[in-house]
């Protein structure tokens, strides 16, 4: 919708010669990235996060690494067959790994609207948080290209070897070497900034009790210091989208339960706001910028090659890994191959990163600015338009089944049966983890230690923006009626006990409802 309207109004300043608009790529990164980043960090879902991180690494860092590689050698490939050496839109080696790092950005916003969590908790939190890794992994893979030919450029690494006339040929040793440390810096050394922040965040709450008593700079401060994270790892040199979803993602954790209870909702509905803002401003510019294209140096045949490339490369992106995790057996939770498939067509979609990475370009480094600019701006319109339309479609032409039945099930164990369900999950390392954060961490940054075991359990949404329909709940208390029933016959204990377990467990449900109503309204 907002990219039609952004469309529609290009349409209008066409047809009275108005100057098209256009604004800096930094006011983008400085002021219209950090909303929609922070919201997706501090509104997460951690309990699917965590729960799911194998396979969200595994597609978001692995996949997008060895869509980069796929995606760069097509592009050469394709350079070389539609460009000959003394054409002026022949891209250099360099220049396709930069539209390649680029073109790795997906967006996965409109599967998310198809994909709901009540219904595909599991894929949604894979689509979810692979899209927010993707798009962090996609930004240091474009500073690790830009790295790369600065330091070609000033002669710090040998690639003589690739510097034939005109020639594209892969990375060299060297090359490649050193665009793995920088990976690996970068990425290291934000995360380190953002949970630091965080953590000094929660500190402070937990000391200066008397901002309780105000809402307004509690909810300030929180903002304040995820900002100064996210703008500081950008002077430095590092990935500000990382040191920011990593500081959104401590303060929800640690900051979260220290602020007042009415600083809590106003913080989640304040943030998905200006997040949702500032992905519609995004969108609607993108629309804008059709007007301007006709400024843009561009090739159809360039971008027909590039979009099969993209969606050819996604698709290595996503099974590859799946095979080999299949192969290995590495997960516990099996994803089936009618999920794998929404998460290729879902990524298969390219949006408002990879637009603004074009924008950040910088022409000195890229003699073919305007054709990489160009180009990636008609794969975003064109894969976001055409394939976030077919998502619905494509979705039930496939036979995607609902999720919901587990978690129904699941939610009509009693206690002592889902804690040991949940240690048979857990892995050593998350593991150890919550030891380290119940026997040491919360004691320091929070006024009051959460229940062991807590990891993923108090989400800052506290679903407080989520509700369920009538149909959903008649099945959701007829299954676990049906389930609750075998496991009294099977246990031998009196059915008696457990409707009066239902009875108390939906009471204090259902007072905790009136509680979170009446400091939303009052």
């Amino acid at each position: 919708m907002a990219i039609m309207m952004g469309a529609i109004s290009s349409v209008i300043l066409h047809s009275i010669n108005a100057d098209p608009l256009k604004f800096k790529e930094s006011t983008f990164f400085v002021f219209i990235l950090p909303p929609i980043i922070f919201a997706a960090g501090y509104n997460l879902k951690k309990k699917n996060f965590v729960s799911n991180f194998g396979y969200i690494a595994l597609f978001g860092v692995l996949g997008t690494i060895i869509s980069f590689i796929v995606l760069s050698s097509m592009i050469m490939f394709w350079n070389d067959v539609l460009h000959s050496d003394f054409s002026a839109m022949r891209l250099s080696s360099k220049e396709c790994l930069l539209l390649a790092s680029v073109l790795c950005a997906t967006d996965t916003v409109a599967a998310l609207t198809i994909v709901k969590e009540k219904n595909y908790p599991i894929l949604n939190s894979i689509l979810f948080g692979e899209g927010v890794v993707n798009d962090a992994v996609s930004i240091l893979l474009f500073r690790a290209v830009e790295k790369l030919i600065l330091a070609d450029q000033e002669n710090i690494i040998d690639s003589s070897k690739n510097q034939d006339q005109g020639g594209n040929q892969l990375l060299n040793l060297s090359e490649l070497s050193f665009m793995l440390m920088n990976f690996g810096v970068l990425a290291l050394s934000s995360i380190i900034i953002g949970v630091c922040f965080g953590l000094a965040n929660a500190y402070i709450y937990k000391k200066l009790t008397d901002l309780e008593k105000n809402h307004v700079r509690e909810i300030f401060l929180l903002l304040l210091f995820a900002y100064i994270s996210y703008i500081l790892s950008e002077l430095i040199g590092f990935s500000g989208v990382i040191t920011l979803f990593s500081c959104a993602f401590t303060m929800a954790y640690y900051s979260f339960q220290n602020l007042s209870s009415q600083s809590k909702i106003g913080s989640v509905l304040a943030i998905e706001t200006i997040g949702h803002a500032a992905e519609a401003f995004v969108f609607t510019y993108l629309g804008l910028c059709v007007y301007g294209m006709e400024q843009e140096k561009f090739s159809y045949s360039f971008f027909f090659a590039v979009l099969i490339s993209c969606i050819i490369a996604r698709a290595i992106g996503v099974f590859l890994p799946a095979l080999l995790v299949g192969i290995c057996k590495g997960f516990k939770t099996k994803i089936s191959i009618k999920q794998l498939i929404i998460i290729w067509f879902s990524g298969s979609i390219r949006g408002a990163i990879a637009f603004a990475l074009s924008l950040q370009i910088n022409p000195s480094l890229a003699p073919n600015f305007s054709l990489l600019v160009s180009s990636t701006l008609i794969v975003v319109l064109f894969t976001t338009l055409l394939f976030g339309g077919l998502m619905p479609v494509f979705s039930k032409m496939i036979g995607l089944k609902k999720e919901r039945q587990l978690s129904f099930l699941t939610s009509s164990l009693t206690d002592n049966e889902t804690q040991s369900r949940n240690l048979e999950e857990k892995g050593m390392v998350q593991e150890m983890w919550e030891k380290l954060d119940y026997n040491y961490l919360q004691p320091i940054f929070l006024k009051e230690q959460m229940p062991y075991h807590s990891l993923g359990q108090q989400d800052s949404s506290n679903g407080l923006m989520e509700g369920e329909d009538e149909e959903t709940k008649e099945q959701s208390e007829d299954l676990s009626r049906s389930f609750s029933n075998k496991a009294d016959q099977k246990s031998g204990s009196p059915p008696s006990q457990a409707k009066r377990g239902r009875k108390a467990s939906s009471g204090l449900t259902r007072q905790k409802e009136i509680e979170m109503k009446s400091i939303i309204f009052n």
